[in-house]
């Protein structure tokens, strides 16, 4: 028999602390994010079609595996934001670093780069800092934010192509 919508509420209150217990230690997060992950667990069991068999076993085990499975994926996505501003932040430096004097043309370039890729859509823009800035392969992009890689391939093109374009525009 699968848990209905009423005893997911009692699945919460009965495996809420541990599992919050288990992320905390687990991942070494704080327990505000460690109540998040928790909690968009029983969300998204909440909303989904399929439920987990009524045996205390499978339940507790069912749940221990989509709290470390979304702890996971929050940790990937933090990550992968950490090293892009920090890929930003050097490449902010880089166009600082650079006098009028030495390379005007270069300087613009920066800035049309720049505008433009505060002008993309998020996910291509953060498809082309991972590949560009932090030597990403095509593959792992497209593991680590859940797409094919021909849709990842699609998106780097279109940021590539994006930056081009606006480059010729400047240059006219």
């Amino acid at each position: 028999m699968e848990v209905s919508k009423l005893n997911i509420v009692s699945l919460y209150e009965r495996f809420r602390t541990e599992l919050i217990s288990y992320v905390t230690g687990q991942f070494r997060c704080n327990r505000t994010d460690a109540e998040d992950i928790v909690q968009s667990c029983f969300e998204r069991l909440s909303h989904a079609n399929s439920g987990i068999h009524d045996n205390s076993v499978s339940q507790k085990a069912y749940l221990y595996r989509a709290v470390h499975h979304l702890a996971i994926d929050r940790y990937r996505k933090e990550t992968s934001f950490a090293n892009a501003l920090e890929n930003y932040s050097n490449f902010q430096q880089l166009k600082e670093s650079i006098s009028p004097e030495t390379d005007i043309d270069g300087k613009k370039r920066l800035q049309v780069i720049e505008s433009t890729m505060k002008s993309m859509p998020d996910k291509r823009r953060e498809i082309l800092i991972m590949n560009r800035f932090d030597n990403i392969g095509i593959a792992e992009i497209a593991r680590r934010l859940s797409l094919s890689e021909s849709a990842t391939r699609k998106h780097l093109f279109k940021a590539i192509r994006d930056c081009q374009r606006a480059l010729e525009v400047e240059a006219e």
